[in-house]
């Protein structure tokens, strides 16, 4: 699954059959976040609309907060 952020700066992905979460720049197209394990099978992400946290669903029905993401150039 793929979600844009609303300023249009970030992407986020996943892979409905792994455990993995990225957040990509999208003008240098790297990596500025990535998580694997921790989240049970994810099947939904969300972006907020200042494009600073990242929500992720899963099959298990346990919200979790992770943030606020970093900027480009930022480690992860």
């Amino acid at each position: 699954g793929v979600v844009i952020s609303p300023d249009g700066t970030r992407i986020a992905t996943f892979g409905y059959d792994a455990k993995f979460v990225y957040v990509w720049d999208v003008e240098t197209r790297h990596p500025l976040w990535q998580k694997r394990g921790g989240f049970g099978t994810v099947s939904g992400l969300a972006l907020s609309s200042d494009s600073q946290r990242l929500y992720v669903a899963n099959k298990t029905g346990v919200l979790r907060a992770q943030g606020p993401l970093p900027g480009p150039g930022e480690p992860y």
